[in-house]
């Protein structure tokens, strides 16, 4: 079994129930899988939309909309395509309302993409317990490795 393989199996195996995002997130920053954007486009804005009406904000659609954008281009990027005043520019927004927003955004994408690096390791690793800990290896040109192996296993 190749290297590509098993990256396969392990983010067949990764994925805990058909909403969840993380292993589109994981193709999306690591392999530039673009045809991952829709799903992480709308999960994003339902996110938000949800998360600003609980918390009884209004906050406009297209304001949630450009910021699931930003932050899906941070991501994988590491810099915002245009800068804060520039985007609450364009919608009308003061920039510190439109900074929160997109922090907002930024910070849910990261969590996600941190805890899709942990399920992606568990599962190269074959190991069934979850710790959470970002061990997978991300080359220069944004392959996914798996994790090193860095002790040796008794056997009896």
């Amino acid at each position: 079994m190749n290297g590509r393989q098993r990256q396969a199996i392990a983010l067949a195996f990764m994925r805990s129930g058909v909403h969840d995002i993380r292993p589109d997130l994981l193709l999306y920053v690591a392999e530039h899988d673009d045809d991952r954007l829709p799903r992480l486009f709308g999960y994003g804005c339902q996110y938000l939309a949800k998360r600003y009406e609980r918390a009884a904000l209004a906050v406009p659609e297209d304001a949630v909309q450009v910021a699931v954008v930003d932050a899906l281009a941070i991501l994988r990027m590491r810099k915002a395509p245009y800068t804060l005043k520039e985007r609450a520019g364009e919608l009308r927004l003061r920039t510190h309302v439109y900074g929160a927003i997109r922090k907002t955004a930024v910070r849910l994408f990261e969590q996600r993409y941190h805890e899709a690096l942990a399920r992606f390791e568990a599962a190269m690793s074959g190991s069934e317990e979850n710790d959470d800990r970002p061990g997978v290896r991300i080359t220069a040109d944004h392959r996914v490795l798996p994790p090193q192996r860095t002790a040796y296993r008794l056997v009896d």
